[in-house]
């Protein structure tokens, strides 16, 4: 993408990038999205991935989750078009019709279920089991409809639910260490290729809420600081999130680069440790 398009720097929430993606302004001739990042994510498989652009990546671009955070921090649908909740301890999803991974291959409550029972399961060495040890049960009760039962109330539990789902049909038996070739998801955008300088993405014309308006998204790995602010000065850098110096945001809403750059200020949730 040029310099000269309306381009955007998140300084919070991830799903800022998922509206620049879908925005129909100023993409009917560029189709690359040039973003930079701080670092490689560490692992690109959700079931392991704590890093935040791993997270990012496959939770929001290559994979789906039953519902998402909106834009105001409230539960929305993504796979599920509605959920029930029973005497506090019962959830029931109700998957969207249609629904297909990038394989070809139906979505179904079974892939739902082959998630989380792996999320839980001990001997997965994931490090979100103890996030679904509350979980007591999963029931498939059709081909669209899952239920979970917790073992006590979960206030918490919808935004658990916030996590890839996986395909079943490709996982199932596979060894931890074979994911990178089994990157098939539900998500906007397939995996094309991961370099220790990028990673590509590109769109996914399959994708249930429509195919995305970027053709691809190019991940630039840059970890120095100031080299990844010179890149942006260049407009060699479309977006950003959460990747520029807090003293070098103001700059960017004054000329020249507020002539190039929008800066966007949003909510956003996370943890930050001080050691």
């Amino acid at each position: 993408m040029k310099p000269h398009r309306s381009l955007k720097i998140s300084l919070s929430f991830f799903s800022i990038l998922l509206l620049f993606i879908f925005a129909q302004t100023g993409l009917a001739q560029q189709k690359i999205l040039q973003l930079g990042l701080e670092d490689q994510p560490k692992i690109l498989d959700p079931r392991y991935a704590t890093d935040a652009a791993g997270m990012r990546i496959s939770q929001h671009l290559l994979f789906s989750t039953l519902v998402q955070l909106g834009y105001d921090l409230q539960i929305v649908p993504d796979l599920a078009e509605r959920w029930e909740i029973k005497e506090d301890k019962i959830y029931r999803f109700y998957l969207k019709k249609g629904i297909k991974f990038q394989d070809g291959q139906p979505l179904t409550a079974e892939d739902v279920k082959f998630t989380f029972e792996h999320l839980r399961d001990p001997e997965s060495k994931s490090p979100f089991v103890g996030t679904y040890k509350g979980i007591e049960s999963i029931t498939v009760k059709s081909p669209l409809i899952v239920e979970f039962k917790l073992a006590q109330p979960d206030a918490s539990f919808l935004t658990k639910a916030i996590m890839a789902i996986l395909p079943k049909h490709i996982l199932t038996g596979a060894a931890k260490e074979e994911f990178p070739t089994r990157l098939t998801g539900s998500g906007p955008f397939r995996f094309v290729s991961q370099t220790p300088n990028e990673i590509i993405l590109e769109k996914n014309n399959s994708y249930f809420k429509g195919a995305p308006k970027l053709d691809q998204i190019v991940f630039k790995i840059v970890k120095d600081n100031n080299t990844r602010f010179l890149k942006m000065q260049k407009g060699e850098l479309d977006l950003s999130i959460n990747a520029i110096q807090l003293d070098k945001v103001d700059d960017f809403k004054k000329p020249p680069l507020s002539e190039m750059y929008n800066v966007i200020e949003n909510p956003g949730i996370g943890y930050n440790y001080v050691s």
